[in-house]
């Protein structure tokens, strides 16, 4: 019972965090849209396809949901590495009682940061879906006129 509380605990503060994160990555787009509507209206003039423009500002939230993705995971895998490394440590020096070697205090499974990508990968791709919308949306005279 406790550890189901702790899991839906858990849960909880995950999704916060995604739900955070996708207002970020939001923002990001959105004011990399309204910086970059010269560009866009030049891609425009000179015959771009709006959805190229879409899959540009799609393919940059993306990267940004990856690289987070990753730096998460390693992140993690370091603080597990260093739980397992300190905890034996710790309790020796309290306890003076020698802990097996076999025990591990903190485990990652590999499905489990798969998952994390996939997840962050979806996430950004829908908190970019509006601004890049918005971005094929730019009026090419505004744009060059700086007007946006």
């Amino acid at each position: 019972m406790f550890f189901t509380i702790v899991k839906i605990g858990l849960i909880l503060i995950g999704t916060i965090a995604i739900l955070i994160a996708s207002i970020g990555i939001y923002n990001t787009m959105t004011m990399a849209v309204t910086e970059r509507a010269p560009d866009i209206g030049i891609m425009k003039a000179i015959g771009a396809n709006p959805a190229t423009i879409k899959r540009i500002f799609l393919l940059e939230s993306s990267y940004i949901g990856m690289i987070g993705a990753i730096v998460g995971t390693v992140v993690s895998y370091a603080i597990s590495y260093g739980v397992n490394f300190a905890l034996p440590l710790i309790i020796e020096a309290a306890f003076q009682e020698q802990v097996p070697d076999e025990l591990k205090f903190s485990h990652i499974p590999l499905r489990l940061p798969l998952i994390c990508i996939i997840i962050c990968y979806i996430v950004t791709i829908l908190s970019g879906l509006r601004p890049a919308k918005r971005a094929t949306k730019v009026d090419v005279l505004r744009a060059l006129r700086r007007e946006v």
